[in-house]
């Protein structure tokens, strides 16, 4: 095998390797978007933020999927990206 070769099969199974994560981290992307998407619309969402405004949702808990524009907002931004791979 020549040089050239060598350096044909190894830029392509890098690239191969680069193909099949993207592909990985975009299906999980889309499955964890659906998950988000229909907590938002099942009006689960606002329940959770009506709770956290009442007080009893530990502060110390992370919950920025509470906060009003933040979920709409990724959502929206990953939806965006998405759409522009699969052009």
């Amino acid at each position: 095998m020549t040089k050239k070769q060598k350096e044909l099969i190894s830029r392509i199974e890098a690239m191969e390797a680069r193909y099949q994560e993207v592909k990985r981290v975009l299906g999980e992307l889309e499955n964890n978007l659906s998950i988000l998407r229909d907590y938002m619309e099942s009006g689960q969402w606002q329940k959770d933020f009506e709770a956290d405004e009442a007080g009893l949702v530990p502060r110390d808990l992370p919950r920025e999927v509470l906060s009003e524009d933040a979920l709409y907002n990724l959502l929206a931004e990953a939806g965006e990206i998405l759409a522009s791979e699969k052009e």
